[in-house]
């Protein structure tokens, strides 16, 4: 299992509700109950909410019960595990290392929906003020259910149009192989790109697909084909 840092995790009896935040290794702790009560977890951040559906808010409603509680999600388990994967993506999107790229400024929480349907994720942006969802993403491919790597990846460009920034992007320009040493890295041999060329590619690519085929087209005269699908497959395979 993948630890979860910063979910947050609530726990309520009648009226009064405790919440607490997972750390780096996904444990947390809040204000404990004399008596059995209801934990959740909501799939938000500071900034950004997950739905599940157009409107609804992502939560995952666990049990009624005393002492500790500890969630850990399956691959059955299709819609949490795709709140989970958007979870990663936007926690390491807003909060984590990205290498020094700019992070964007919402002016509110990014709306990003879970649909459980076949379909063509995408970027909405403010269309709907908020109250519509600002990213889809669909989490069927015909009747069977994308694996997470898919979905990771999907996420990572779609969040990548509100600052014109994704983590691939990292590796697109700088010439540090992190996996070089460490092979639960990607094996980066990708380098030389331009912001500016990155920003415009992302507008032009409607999918991770389309994007490896442009970034080929308007690649740097030293890299190859080869080493852009090698990359692209490091994170297909592992994120």
């Amino acid at each position: 299992y993948i630890p979860l840092h910063r979910v947050k995790v609530r726990a309520r009896r009648w009226f009064t509700t405790h919440k607490a935040y997972t750390n780096e290794y996904g444990y947390y702790r809040c204000a404990s109950f004399k008596r059995p009560a209801n934990y959740s977890v909501v799939w938000e951040g500071a900034e950004w909410d997950t739905r599940f559906g157009w409107f609804g808010q992502a939560i995952y409603n666990g049990p009624k019960k005393q002492g500790d509680w500890n969630l850990a999600i399956n691959q059955s388990m299709h819609k949490t595990l795709a709140a989970s994967v958007v979870h990663r993506v936007a926690n390491r999107y807003y909060n984590g290392n990205i290498g020094g790229l700019a992070r964007p400024m919402n002016l509110r929480k990014e709306k990003i929906c879970i649909l459980n349907k076949d379909g063509r994720s995408d970027y909405w942006g403010n269309i709907g003020m908020g109250a519509l969802p600002d990213i889809r993403i669909y989490i069927k491919d015909g009747n069977n259910y994308r694996k997470t790597p898919s979905i990771f990846a999907t996420v990572s460009h779609e969040l990548g149009h509100v600052s014109h920034c994704t983590l691939l992007f990292v590796d697109l320009v700088d010439n540090y192989n992190q996996g070089a040493n460490n092979p639960a890295l990607p094996f980066d041999e990708v380098y030389g790109f331009s912001y500016s060329t990155l920003n415009m590619l992302l507008l032009l690519s409607k999918d991770m697909e389309s994007l490896k085929e442009n970034l080929k087209i308007w690649k740097p005269s030293f890299i190859s084909n080869v080493q852009i699908d090698k990359l692209f497959e490091c994170y297909e395979n592992n994120y």
